[in-house]
């Protein structure tokens, strides 16, 4: 058995992605595929009804004071009844104009504070997008252009261009552009080192203006992301790795870097077995200067044990996440991926998927790693 500690070296010395780099939003790395929060523009409804029901509960007591509900400690009979009964319809009369003149000034602070949130963001409409921004026009036009190019490109790659409403009108993707980062982190509550976010479920994308990468990179990978779970959905069979490396499949700058990096790794015999690739969750690796021990196999077929630190493995694991899309892609054709992601779609599991997609080809996953190691191995 061989024995490699990787937890310094190659990734120390700079020559390799940094998590940050390819984690992109925070959330796709070791938080997750992406942070399902939401931006304050969807916050700010819920947040005025706490308050509103703050005022409800206050009016609610003055009425309640003000109506005589609780009844007199003491009775009153003849001429003071008479004159309690003046004074009562007397205050009652007060606090309807106290409870109107309340709402008089409410209503339009309510609708002055809705209004300016709403008058917050400018909209660009595209075929399939969304864009909402505040100040930078170009940027969001920018946005908007490569958002329409990149899902085209996308949808087309993975087979999905032939369903005609699939982000169309009312099911376009919204991208929120904040003006700055600062911005950004304010209204996501996110951490400092986050780019932006994206929420599968409602389709949405949140960053920032001139976030640096954010046309290059991380906008064709969210979209990547979108777009392959809108397909293949969330019920089936769908490893990480598979998810992950079809978005950075999408960040067409990034492959060539990625194949050589590849190449690299499967020489020095420190790429992560696919068998562990497959229960490896990087969401759960909150350590990134804490060390990880993860199944290897060398080139001459012998099993070994890697020691990698939190921020190593994750590197590792999108490197060969991508590497091992980019071959069934590249290898096999577009036609097959699609076919593969079809039957994931109809429920088939991984291995039933990939034999028949790739029938007479690829029969398990065992297969695909042997079949992959050797193209590396072969300069691939």
């Amino acid at each position: 058995m061989t024995l490699r500690n990787e937890t310094n070296g190659l990734f120390a010395q700079g020559r390799f992605f940094n998590a940050k780099g390819l984690s992109h939003f925070g959330g796709c790395g070791t938080r997750g595929i992406c942070s399902h929060k939401y931006p304050s523009h969807i916050l700010a409804v819920p947040v005025l009804s706490l308050r509103s029901t703050g005022i409800l509960k206050m009016l609610k007591l003055l009425w309640l004071k003000s109506s005589f509900a609780q009844k007199p400690l003491v009775s009153f009979t003849g001429p003071l009844r008479n004159n309690y009964e003046r004074t009562k319809v007397f205050v009652l009369k007060f606090s309807s104009f106290l409870v109107f003149w309340f709402f008089s000034l409410l209503v339009p602070v309510l609708s002055l504070s809705i209004n300016c949130f709403a008058q917050e963001w400018q909209e660009l409409k595209g075929d399939h997008f969304l864009v909402y921004f505040t100040k930078d026009e170009g940027f969001a036009k920018d946005v908007l252009n490569k958002s329409e190019i990149y899902y085209n490109r996308i949808s087309s790659d993975l087979g999905y261009a032939r369903y005609s409403e699939f982000w169309t009108w009312d099911k376009r993707v919204k991208i929120y552009i904040y003006p700055d980062k600062d911005s950004f982190l304010k209204a996501s509550g996110e951490q400092n080192w986050s780019e932006g976010m994206a929420d599968y479920k409602k389709k949405e994308i949140v960053s920032y203006a001139w976030n640096q990468g954010f046309l290059e990179s991380l906008l064709p990978h969210e979209l990547a992301h979108l777009i392959f779970r809108d397909f293949v959905g969330f019920k089936g069979e769908v490893p990480l790795w598979l998810d992950e490396g079809v978005a950075q499949w999408a960040e067409e700058a990034k492959r060539r870097q990625v194949k050589v990096i590849s190449r690299q790794l499967y020489r020095e015999d420190t790429l992560i077995s696919l068998s562990d690739m497959m229960n490896l969750n990087i969401r759960n690796i909150s350590d990134k200067d804490g060390v990880y021990i993860r199944s290897t196999k060398a080139k001459d077929n012998k099993e070994g044990v890697l020691f990698l630190s939190g921020n190593n493995l994750v590197n590792v694991f999108y490197v060969q996440a991508v590497s091992l899309v980019g071959f069934l892609v590249e290898k096999y054709g577009g036609s097959s991926f699609i076919d593969f992601c079809r039957q994931l779609r109809d429920g088939k599991g991984l291995e039933d998927a990939l034999s028949s997609a790739y029938s007479g080809l690829v029969g398990s996953l065992q297969e695909l790693e042997d079949k992959w190691r050797r193209h590396l191995g072969e300069g691939g």
